[in-house]
């Protein structure tokens, strides 16, 4: 029953917090993954696979400190994951309790990042959005 649970929380925050439109039957593969060795190469703390189509990286950030240097590779990994395993799209996700704060400065350094393309979203969340994946 906790499996069918998590299964829920995961397709409700990729389609309602996250907007995303993939049909109901992608849900049945998810794979989750917490707490992975993290390196300049695989900058997150939770990677989920939805249907084998999209891509999404999550990861906590109290403060912008770490940004400027975390989003373009947390944005380079993640688009070259999608295109090696030829995933549809790509979402990138902070997770922060100051939303306000951080998600103008993310949005401009996203923006600036080269090699971009209309398959990579970026999402700024507040904590209080994203159940315990």
């Amino acid at each position: 029953m906790a499996e069918k649970a998590k299964h829920t929380e995961i397709k409700g925050f990729v389609k309602g917090t996250l907007h995303c439109n993939c049909p109901d039957e992608v849900f049945a593969d998810i794979d989750l993954r917490k707490n992975p060795y993290v390196s300049s190469y695989l900058p997150y703390s939770t990677r989920l696979l939805v249907g084998q189509r999209l891509l999404i990286y999550i990861v906590n950030l109290p403060d912008a400190a770490s940004l400027p240097s975390l989003l373009p590779s947390m944005i380079g990994a993640g688009k070259r994951e999608r295109d090696e395993k030829g995933l549809n799209r790509f979402r990138a996700v902070i997770v922060t309790p100051t939303k306000e704060d951080l998600e103008p400065i993310a949005t401009e350094l996203f923006d600036a990042i080269s090699g971009r393309d209309d398959r990579i979203h970026l999402h700024v969340i507040d904590k209080k959005l994203v159940p315990d994946l």
